[in-house]
């Protein structure tokens, strides 16, 4: 059920929209991660407006190069375009799966 993936981010750690722009964007940009205090006053936006567009069982936040961005996990595949950014802070999207809890 997960695929594991994570959409639009290159090697150097800038997120490559082109990546997913099939899927979640609307045009191919290359954006510079934010510092961690813009990461998390977006993190609530983000919350509340991919809740709205999908069904979301995470959201996060993760570095990528010398920065931060946003990270959002997916129950399954959205079946609208989702935005690659939040109050201007990149998000990465991964789809994977249901969470459930281990038995124990």
């Amino acid at each position: 059920m997960s695929t594991g993936r994570l959409h639009g981010v290159e090697g150097d750690g800038t997120l490559d929209v082109a990546g997913a722009a099939g899927r979640y964007a609307h045009e191919s940009r290359v954006m510079k991660p934010r510092t961690l205090d813009e990461a998390r006053a977006a993190k609530t936006e983000a919350a509340s407006l991919f809740g709205s567009l999908a069904t979301v069982v995470g959201v996060g936040i993760t570095r990528v190069g010398e920065g931060y961005c946003l990270k959002v996990n997916l129950r399954e595949q959205a079946k609208v375009t989702l935005p690659t950014e939040v109050a201007g802070v990149p998000v990465q999207v991964e789809v994977v799966g249901a969470i459930r809890k281990q038995a124990g």
